[in-house]
């Protein structure tokens, strides 16, 4: 009998789901033992990105202030920041930033053990330069979403801009060539000419037929009808449209369980979205404890869901996204100032991280309690946050 190390070329370790099936309820795949976790598969790192340059990374105690390290390029706004692997698998990380001149920056591993791209070495700036649209681009970038690398008719990694609503993806060669970088124009002018892309997602799907990939503009839905993410503008359609002022701007789109989270920042909640269902799924408001603007959501793909939002509250639900409770979370442990908190993300392992305005706050039981910290110099803001693990959420 074999043992199975990797999934689809993923570690084993770092894989929460097979087709569906959670992981700790896998004893064989095709008669052969998944691995044990060796401690080569389980290193875990964290990155915190935010305003002022600042790249935090964490492979040590995640509530603790001191195992938090700073990279600082100075001056930058980093909007999102997304892991996964090239074409060849190679281990990466991407963060979207707010400079025309580099709208992304890559970290491409060296393939050392327990890599971390903690060096302004390690990152290279990108700026697309691929078609379709033959034109320049000069927009900053919002929003970065991995995809499949496993298939090269499909997209590996997706970069949303926050004007113009052009797309850009890469699907093959290398990763740090703006040259493979795909420029898609004004390609969702029904959602808005110069709008920006809020939301990217695949629904980690290997079959041609379930294979989709999603994206928010305003408080539209659009999806990849093919489901490869990636080719010309004609490879996506609007599924929900917003009805007016009952839906306003989204902030992100996550997947797990068959189940669309959206987190959207109106002060009464309009922008809070849900679908579900095969396809392009059906779209509504979910069932909110309260009318708050949300922002970034995560999912430990076993039915849990933990969402951000504005004025220090945080929402969690056990039955997928069906109903929620709420928390109120100050910035420190036992203060009471309380702030917005912009993304959140899962570990695989137990630990969910929160991460927003000066601040971030740890949970270890599905978003119900938090320990929160902002003892990170320079009271910076955090907009995203991403493990070195593969779930539907990163």
């Amino acid at each position: 009998m074999g043992i199975i190390n990797r999934v689809r070329g993923i570690l084993w370790a770092r894989v929460a789901k097979v087709n569906g099936i959670a992981k700790a309820r896998i004893a064989r795949m095709d008669a052969e033992q998944p691995s044990s976790d060796s401690p080569g598969d389980t290193f875990r790192a964290a990155l915190m990105v935010g305003n002022g340059g600042y790249i935090e990374w964490n492979t040590g105690s995640l509530d603790n202030d001191d195992h938090w390290h700073r990279l600082d390029f100075s001056g930058d706004v980093y909007r999102d920041v997304t892991w996964g692997y090239d074409e060849n698998g190679t281990e990466c990380w991407l963060i979207s930033t707010n400079k025309t001149g580099r709208p992304l920056i890559v970290a491409k591993s060296d393939g050392s053990d327990n890599w971390v791209p903690s060096g302004s070495s390690n990152w290279v700036n990108i700026k697309p330069t691929g078609g379709p649209w033959p034109g320049t681009w000069n927009f900053r970038g919002y929003r970065c979403g991995r995809g499949d690398h496993t298939n090269n008719n499909r997209a590996t990694f997706m970069m949303g801009a926050m004007n113009n609503s052009i797309l850009s993806t890469y699907v093959t060669g290398g990763i740090t060539d703006s040259a493979n970088w795909s420029q898609q124009y004004r390609g969702f002018d029904s959602s808005g000419t110069n709008s920006a892309i809020y939301g990217l997602v695949w629904n980690r799907e290997s079959s041609d037929s379930d294979s989709i990939f999603a994206l928010t503009i305003g408080a539209d839905v659009w999806m990849s009808t093919n489901g490869t993410g990636s080719g010309d503008n004609g490879d996506w359609q609007m599924v929900f449209q917003s009805p007016g002022s009952s839906v306003t701007q989204m902030w992100n789109l996550q997947y797990g369980n068959d189940v669309w989270v959206g987190g959207g920042t109106n002060a009464q909640g309009k922008g809070n979205l849900t679908g579900s269902g095969a396809g392009t799924g059906s779209w509504g408001h979910f069932n909110r404890p309260a009318n708050r603007g949300m922002r970034g959501a995560a999912t430990n793909m076993s039915g849990n869901w933990v969402m951000g939002g504005n004025d220090g509250y945080i929402w969690y639900s056990a039955d997928d996204a069906a109903t929620w409770s709420e928390v109120r979370v100050p910035e420190n442990d036992g203060g009471s100032t309380y702030r917005d908190w912009y993304d959140v993300a899962y570990d695989n392992n137990e630990t969910w991280v929160a991460c927003g305005e000066r601040a971030y706050a740890v949970s270890t039981d599905n978003g119900q309690t938090w320990t929160s910290s902002n003892g990170l110099a320079g009271n910076a803001t955090y907009n995203a946050i991403a493990f070195n693990v593969t779930n539907t959420s990163q």
